[in-house]
C-alpha cells in the first residue's frame, strides 16, 4: 500500500515541479508571432522569453496550520537514508506513512540532499531542490497529510479528508497494532477509536467507523480468519467507509 501511494505521489510531485517553464516569443520570416516552450526554430527571431507556470492551486484552508520553514534558520542536513527505523518508530502511524510517501515522491522530482526540520506541531518539513534547481518544500504532517510548497503556495499531494484517506488510516491503525502473541487483529479492531465526525473521513486522528467494526465482527462470527476478514471489510464492496 505504501509503495503504491509513494508511486502516486512521485507522479504528482513530478508533474507539479514541471509546471513552471520558459516560454519563447518567436517571429518568423513572414512576421507571424508564435509562442513555444522550445527555443525559436532556425529562421525565426526570438523577441523575448519569460517564465510562466500553471496557476498554482489555491492554498487549501486545511493547510493553514502548515507554513513553510525551509527558508528559515536551523534546518539539519541529512541524506534520504537518514530517517532510520528508530526515528520512524517514534512517529505517529499516519505521519510515518506520510513520510514514506513524501520520500518516494522526491526521488524523481528532486536532487541532492534533503534538509529537514520539525515544526512546533511536529510536522516534518523536507527541503530539496528540483531538477531545475528550484526550492521545493514537502511536508509530512502529523495527521498524515502530505503538502508541497512551491513559490510559497501550499497544495496537498494527498487529501486526507477522503474515504480513501480514512481507509488507509483505519487499516494502518489496526495492522500496526497487531503484534502477536501480545495483540491480535480482533483486539486491535476492538481497541481502535471510533470515528466521531460526519462524514467519518473528516476526522484526521486515526480511527475506524463503527460500521467497519460491526461488519468485521459479523465476518468473524461466520468463521472467517481475522486478517482476511478485516481487509475484506475495508476493501470489498459494499465498503464500510462509504463514498462522497
Amino acid at each position: 500500500m505504501v509503495r503504491t501511494i509513494g508511486f502516486l505521489f512521485c507522479c504528482l510531485l513530478s508533474t507539479a515541479l514541471l509546471a513552471e517553464e520558459t516560454i519563447y516569443r518567436c517571429r518568423d520570416a513572414q512576421g507571424e508571432l508564435s509562442f513555444s516552450d522550445y527555443p525559436c526554430p532556425k529562421g525565426s527571431k526570438t523577441e523575448g522569453t519569460h517564465g510562466i507556470s500553471n496557476p498554482p492551486a489555491p492554498k487549501a484552508a486545511d493547510t493553514a496550520g502548515i507554513t513553510p520553514l525551509c527558508g528559515t534558520e536551523g534546518a539539519w542536513t541529512i541524506t534520504r537514508s537518514g530517517f532510520g527505523e528508530a526515528f520512524r518508530a517514534e512517529l505517529p502511524e499516519a505521519q510515518r506513512s506520510a513520510l514514506e510517501a513524501a520520500l518516494g515522491g522526491l526521488e524523481d522530482g528532486a536532487s541532492g540532499e534533503v534538509r529537514w526540520r520539525k515544526s512546533q506541531r511536529g510536522d516534518l518539513h523536507l527541503c530539496t531542490r528540483s531538477k531545475r534547481n528550484k526550492p521545493v518544500e514537502t511536508v509530512a504532517a502529523v495527521d498524515g497529510a502530505v503538502v508541497m510548497f512551491r513559490n510559497g503556495v501550499g497544495q496537498y499531494l494527498n487529501d486526507p479528508r477522503t474515504p480513501e484517506g480514512l481507509t488507509e488510516r483505519c487499516s494502518t491503525l489496526v495492522t500496526s497494532c497487531y503484534q502477536p502473541p501480545d495483540t491480535s487483529i480482533d483486539s486491535c479492531v476492538h481497541l481502535a477509536p471510533v470515528c466521531n465526525t460526519t462524514p467519518a473521513w473528516d476526522q484526521l486522528e486515526p480511527c475506524c467507523p463503527q460500521l467497519c467494526k460491526d461488519r468485521f465482527a459479523r465476518r468473524r462470527a461466520d468463521g472467517e480468519e481475522a486478517l482476511p476478514a478485516f481487509l475484506a471489510t475495508l476493501h470489498e464492496p459494499p465498503g464500510c467507509i462509504g463514498t462522497r
